[in-house]
């Protein structure tokens, strides 16, 4: 079946039987007007039937942060008269309306286009999702108009059937493409991401087809994210430097396992917008994992269900950005977002210093010890 379509609470209803309308999610993005921020996530199934948005709660909270945000950043071009909602209960009741129309329609879909009964019951690559066949991606946005109003859209399309639901990522490194802005997800950026990876496809047109961008700074040394998630290295302890000799990264202290949160500083679990901080950590870690702190990318709702888990199973976490020249020390890596859980990376592939074509390719990735802790715990989350 194809998309679901739905503004403003269904005053437009699209559905597959339209060839002419956007299918993908991205392409939708890119024809809607005025600009916004969106959220994307997917639902899942209840005890008795009925479909829902995962992590409702923290996508409500962040699609008004980033509305915050948005005006902050663009004093002049948010229009004056659009009031943002007070709450997260305000905003809720803003977009509740329109998600529950695409969620109806799905619903029906679902209905004529049931699964079969032997299949198997997990989304594609989201092996800490617990996905099943009848669930949905959703993409929400809500954009400022110059009449003071707001205007909610839903894009809601069946996920893929899949038994290869951990096939490892291969991933290109995209140099002097990381967001001016990464604390907001604008209606722009997919148009932005598509032209990144329309070069990356010409750039790595001979080494085959890849799955995601990596976005770098200018140096393209630093890796910042993903183009639609947030990445993460594991590393043994003591290799890997930050971004300065003897530097722990940019937002301060690292994150040890077992740590209890503090209440300094700028990063805190549990919260998608904000930096982690903690007091104490464990003696002679082995491993830690490396992702880029908030001030260089978006702070992902799977992102934060990484860095709670890996506070729950006592991992070092270090919050800085993974550097290029480490690729050697790497002993696993994965993406997340919260639409396909958390994802394993087979290959990593950029262009040197001295134009030479580079990869880093990770062995045996079915039996990578961190990364398959983090998805079995995740997984014990949303059962």
């Amino acid at each position: 079946t194809g998309p679901v379509i739905v503004e403003n609470g269904g005053e437009m209803v699209m559905d597959g039987s339209d060839a002419s309308y956007p299918s993908t999610a991205g392409e939708w993005l890119t024809r809607w007007q005025p600009a916004g921020v969106y959220t994307a996530t997917r639902t899942f199934v209840g005890a008795h039937g009925e479909k829902s948005v995962y992590q409702w709660t923290e996508h409500v909270a962040r699609l008004r942060d980033m509305l915050l945000k948005l005006r902050e950043n663009d004093v002049g071009g948010f229009p004056k008269d659009c009031v943002i909602p007070h709450s997260d209960s305000e905003m809720d009741a803003l977009v509740r309306d329109t998600v529950r129309v695409a969620l109806r329609s799905i619903n029906k879909a679902d209905a004529v286009h049931k699964a079969p009964p032997d299949a198997d019951h997990k989304s594609p690559d989201a092996s800490a999702s617990g996905a099943s066949r009848s669930e949905s991606m959703i993409v929400l946005v809500v954009s400022p108009t110059v009449d003071g109003t707001w205007k909610v859209g839903a894009h809601a399309v069946p996920l893929p059937w899949s038994t290869n639901h951990q096939n490892p990522a291969v991933c290109v490194v995209a140099k002097n493409a990381a967001r001016s802005n990464p604390e907001v997800k604008h209606t722009g950026w997919p148009s932005a991401r598509g032209l990144i990876s329309t070069e990356c496809t010409h750039q790595f047109r001979n080494s085959g087809p890849f799955d995601e961008i990596l976005l770098a700074d200018q140096t393209g040394e630093n890796i910042a994210e993903g183009g639609v998630t947030n990445f993460f290295v594991v590393l043994a302890s003591g290799s890997g430097g930050g971004d300065n000799a003897g530097s722990r990264g940019d937002a301060g202290a690292p994150l040890r396992g077992g740590d209890t949160v503090g209440s300094v500083g700028t990063e805190d679990v549990g919260s998608v917008g904000n930096d982690i901080v903690v007091s104490r950590g464990i003696d002679k870690p082995t491993v830690r994992v490396q992702t880029a702190p908030t001030t260089r990318c978006l702070a992902g709702i799977g992102r934060a269900s990484v860095l709670e888990a890996c506070l729950a199973l006592r991992i070092d976490v270090e919050l800085v950005a993974p550097k290029i020249r480490d690729a050697s020390e790497w002993r696993e890596a994965f993406l997340t977002n919260a639409v396909r859980g958390l994802r394993p990376v087979g290959r990593v592939r950029w262009v040197g210093c001295d134009g030479t074509f580079r990869e880093k390719v990770f062995k045996d990735v079915a039996s990578h010890s961190v990364t398959n802790c983090l998805v079995e715990h995740m997984a014990k989350q949303t059962d």
